[in-house]
């Protein structure tokens, strides 16, 4: 059996905080588009967002309800509403880390990535979540440090995906491609290995394979067909 595409199930998984709000309007999310300016939800998204805001508007102290809001707003793209209930959501718990991831991938979308990183480290402050969270806010900072080209920060938040996940193949191409970019091309070609481990007829692994094995061989004659200084 093949291992989880991560990344796609992440995609998928992407805004799962709002699950609370669906589940109790039985929906789900099929599709996440801007919101429009209607009474009428005309997606799933759209009525989650309206679901959320109606549990606020019962209890506006509620920090469940809160992070639920902050949750929905980022699935339909309203950054600025999202990070605005992730910090309310933060004042009424400062605890618990929805808040925070909410806040930090708002930010990060809003291009402020100092900031969206600070908010990510705190979630993972919290220690009363399950593996998937760590995974989830792990992925969330590679994705931020890689947006502002901090490759080495990348790599490191990517080792502690896999550290959560080492069976996710997804997860080592991810490194692979970031340790690439980092000049590294012995170890970006492991973890291009790897993947064909778990999945062998993986298309794009098996040209970055081809294409790393390469450019390694013909470094290694540019070397050896180098005179040395000492002769």
């Amino acid at each position: 059996m093949k291992p989880a595409n991560l990344l796609l199930l992440m995609k998928v998984f992407t805004y799962v905080l709002v699950a609370a709000v669906l589940i109790a309007g039985g929906l789900v999310i099929n599709s996440f588009v801007s919101p429009k300016k209607s009474d009428v939800p005309r997606t799933e998204a759209e009525r989650s967002v309206m679901l959320a805001e109606k549990a606020v508007k019962a209890d506006p102290n509620d920090p469940l309800a809160r992070g639920n809001l902050a949750a929905a707003y980022l699935a339909v793209g309203r950054y600025s509403d999202a990070l605005r209930e992730a910090q309310y959501t933060m004042r009424l718990n400062p605890d618990e880390g929805t808040g925070y991831l909410v806040a930090g991938i708002a930010l990060r979308e809003l291009g402020k990535y100092n900031s969206a990183i600070e908010y990510l480290k705190k979630a993972l402050q919290d220690k009363s979540k399950t593996s998937d969270w760590y995974l989830r806010v792990h992925l969330e900072l590679a994705t931020t440090y890689e947006a502002k080209n901090d490759y080495k920060n990348a790599k490191k938040s990517l080792d502690n995906a896999i550290g959560n996940f080492p069976e996710a193949a997804d997860l080592y191409y991810e490194r692979a491609r970031i340790t690439e970019k980092l000049g590294d091309l012995k170890s970006a070609l492991e973890d291009y290995k790897a993947v064909l481990e778990f999945i062998p007829d993986d298309k794009k692994a098996q040209e970055a394979v081809a294409r790393l094995e390469k450019a390694l061989s013909k470094e290694k004659k540019a070397i050896e067909t180098t005179p040395s200084k000492n002769k």
